[in-house]
């Protein structure tokens, strides 16, 4: 039986390590793309989209047990559904106070428009993002790791 050599060795763990960091960064990016779809999507199913208008925007102080208490701004929003009711939902909390008369997208479905949602997208993608910064980081290791074999070969 033939033995492999050191050098075999280290190929066969390059090739593995070099492996891994991609099957890591597919399966993370993955997880980002469910997740972007069932946010966008979820919810969406079925649902009327109309412009509201923001009336009011309520600043309070949050604490928490990690970090210092931070400012958050939730938003006052009305709407006219399509049979011309007039509805007033509370937005989600925002790092930025919202400016009373701006327009705001408002989501809601036919049969209960007394369920809407504020439709601010920048909530929907914060977690994909983290995600993908995360899958190019793993994306970036490969690629040193790989450049690092091929010089080792090149020698």
């Amino acid at each position: 039986m033939m033995r492999s050599s050191p050098s075999d060795r280290r190929r066969g763990a390059s090739i593995g390590f070099i492996l891994a960091f991609y099957g890591i960064a597919a399966a993370l990016t993955l997880i980002a793309a469910a997740i972007t779809f069932a946010a966008l999507s979820a919810r969406e199913v079925g649902a009327v989209e109309t412009t509201g208008t923001i009336t009011a925007s309520e600043e309070r102080r949050e604490h928490d047990s990690v970090g210092p208490p931070r400012t958050v701004h939730r938003p006052t929003i009305e709407f006219t559904d399509e049979s011309g009711t007039r509805h007033t939902i509370r937005g989600d909390d925002q790092g930025q106070p919202a400016t009373v008369g701006d327009p705001a997208i408002v989501h809601y479905h036919p049969d209960d428009p007394a369920d809407a949602w504020h439709a601010d997208k920048r909530n929907e993608i914060v977690i994909p993002f983290i995600i993908l910064l995360f899958t190019a980081g793993f994306v970036v290791a490969g690629l040193v790791h790989l450049i690092k074999v091929l010089l080792r070969r090149s020698r």
